[in-house]
């Protein structure tokens, strides 16, 4: 009995102590610092991009405990020593969902992206960059139909689309595999945007042409046309294919004076032609090749 006694009291004075030792334990404070730089969200493990003309989307994965996505597109490159927002050319949101659209880019522009998790308590992730560390934004085309006669074409341009910035129209001739600038001519890029549409003059009949449209060295549109031959003026121009006949292109005539036109290589035999009463001066003209 006094063993079992001994033995109770003695398991009794054990516990009282790890007791007190475990509030004790509890109470105290680490005896070591912790790093408030690795108290961060974590960071996205996807990027990706699609260039547009003046905008890309960007696709990425969501991370937990984030309320939104800081994104930098910069036409400088990007590292994490540059602080946020503070390159020359730097564009900068915050975005919330995946996909999301960058607006704002230049067309034919290499620019650097980066994107970083962040949330309302002011934490943020590492910064995370393209594969390719960059991406470049497409060609842009202002030009929606360019209309050549045999001296003139009529340039039209996108209707959606801000001209104000418009300088330089210019047109080129490729002989023998060099390109030669024929004409340019400075414009005002507000009274473009009125306008919607330029007509280049001098131009020679028959002959390929390839214009562009600058805002200052940058180039916004490029289209290739073809001038038509040097016909009759003040004649309507009727056109014959394999499918009809020639009496049928000269009843459909709503003036005098018509140029008939066949394509190069056109073989033709329908015998008689009636010519209607209302047509008085007619040319058949043979197109030529290019």
């Amino acid at each position: 009995m006094k063993l079992n006694k001994i033995t109770n009291i003695a398991l009794s004075g054990a516990l009282m102590l790890l007791g007190a030792f475990s509030l004790s334990s509890c109470s105290d404070k680490n005896d070591w610092d912790v790093d408030g730089s690795f108290d961060r969200l974590f960071h996205t493990t996807s990027l990706s991009v699609s260039p547009d003309e003046n905008s890309a989307e960007i696709t990425f994965d969501k991370t937990p405990n984030t309320t939104g996505y800081q994104v930098e597109c910069s036409t400088e490159e990007l590292n994490d020593d540059v602080e946020f927002g503070k390159t020359a050319n730097s564009i900068t949101s915050t975005v919330t969902t995946s996909p999301a659209t960058i607006e704002g880019l230049e067309a034919e522009t290499t620019y650097y992206l980066r994107l970083r998790s962040t949330n309302d308590e002011g934490k943020v992730s590492k910064w995370v960059y393209l594969d390719d560390k960059s991406f470049t934004t497409k060609a842009e085309q202002i030009i929606t139909l360019v209309t050549p006669k045999a001296t003139t074409a009529l340039v039209e341009f996108n209707e959606n689309k801000s001209l104000n910035n418009v300088s330089r129209i210019a047109w080129y001739h490729v002989s023998d595999g060099q390109e030669t600038e024929e004409g340019s001519v400075d414009v005002n890029g507000t009274e473009l945007s009125s306008n919607k549409s330029y007509t280049i003059e001098g131009l020679k009949p028959n002959y390929s042409y390839t214009v562009r449209v600058f805002a200052g060295e940058k180039k916004r549109g490029e289209y290739k046309f073809r001038t038509t031959e040097q016909l009759p003026e003040g004649y309507e121009q009727l056109e014959w294919n394999e499918n009809t006949t020639i009496t049928d292109v000269l009843s459909s005539a709503t003036q005098q004076d018509v140029v008939v036109l066949f394509p190069q290589g056109a073989k033709i035999d329908e015998g008689s032609i009636t010519i209607p009463s209302n047509i008085k001066n007619i040319y058949f003209w043979g197109k030529e090749g290019d």
